[in-house]
């Protein structure tokens, strides 16, 4: 049993380290028997239930490969993430949990899903809860930081109590995030992952900004599809602006601009029969060229 961040940190890096021995027999010991799925959702049951979604980061072919002991097929820096993922939704509206998709988001007060996901490790007994919305109307998706209700915080603080009642440790976000250099994750496997991506999920953690961007690509009048993304600081305020053009031929385009609207790079992709890449940062260019350009009169 973890008693504080000290120690939670310390066996964080006893199996996400270097040495990845103790790991590998953890994963090997592990049993698929549908016991902890069991037992998960008999615990959440006392919370409501139907509005819960319960699934395992493990890569299926990982599984697979541990279940028929074929140890030497696993690639062991590609394993997925080792954690239980607990996906609750907090609207009082919704008595069920749906596909997580704009039509739970028709049934919900303003468009807008209240989420709450526990991340409950496979390795260790600790566990991470974060909080966001997800907005759809008209087209476009956002998602972004939640500001719960009173009630909503006892409801968590709840969930909490239960769980360390049961022996497992709460890993709160300052801890969560803290990166190490010798912390390696499937994303970052030569090193400074957080305790986080290491115990719970290296692609998504705690949402504290806005993005938006569309769901169906837009058609334009000369054959391009596009489509946008809009990224916002935790005030709200745009950061950047991406934009992508898919062409007929398959070449695909993307232009990001600032918050100002300038075009600050520009990226191409040519079809797979043209394999070539080309990334321009707009600032590199203008430095390297700004005596090219001067006008002397």
């Amino acid at each position: 049993m973890i008693k504080n961040d000290k120690e939670l940190i310390r066996e964080t890096k006893k199996y996400f380290g270097k040495d990845r021995r103790l790991l590998k027999s953890t994963l090997k010991s592990l049993k698929f028997d549908g016991k902890e799925y069991r037992y998960l959702k008999k615990f959440f049951s006392k919370f409501n239930a139907k509005k819960i979604a319960l699934s395992n980061g493990l890569f299926q072919d990982v599984s697979a490969h541990l279940i028929n002991k074929e140890y030497r097929k696993i690639n062991w820096n590609w394993i997925g993430d080792l954690s239980w993922d607990v996906e609750i939704i907090l609207n009082k509206e919704v008595s069920a949990h749906l596909d997580f998709d704009k039509k739970l988001a028709k049934i919900c007060k303003d468009n807008t899903i209240r989420h709450l996901n526990i991340y409950i490790s496979d390795i260790i007994p600790a566990f991470a809860v974060c909080t966001y919305f997800m907005h759809y109307k008209d087209n476009i998706y956002e998602f972004g930081p939640l500001k719960l209700t009173k009630s909503e915080v006892e409801y968590i603080n709840l969930i909490k109590n239960e769980f360390k009642k049961v022996g497992y440790y709460y890993v709160g976000k300052r801890t969560a995030l803290k990166k190490f250099k010798d912390l390696k994750s499937d994303l970052n496997n030569e090193g400074n992952a957080s305790v986080f991506d290491c115990l719970f999920n290296d692609l998504d953690n705690y949402m504290d900004t806005y993005v938006k961007f569309n769901d169906k690509d837009l058609r334009n009048s000369d054959g391009t599809k596009s489509s946008w993304k809009e990224f916002y600081n935790s005030k709200r305020r745009l950061i950047k602006k991406e934009h992508y053009r898919w062409f007929e031929s398959k070449d695909f385009e993307q232009v990001t601009t600032d918050k100002d609207g300038k075009i600050v790079l520009i990226e191409v992709r040519p079809n797979k029969n043209k394999p070539r890449y080309i990334k321009f940062y707009i600032d590199k260019i203008k430095r390297k060229n700004r005596n090219k350009y001067l006008v002397y009169y």
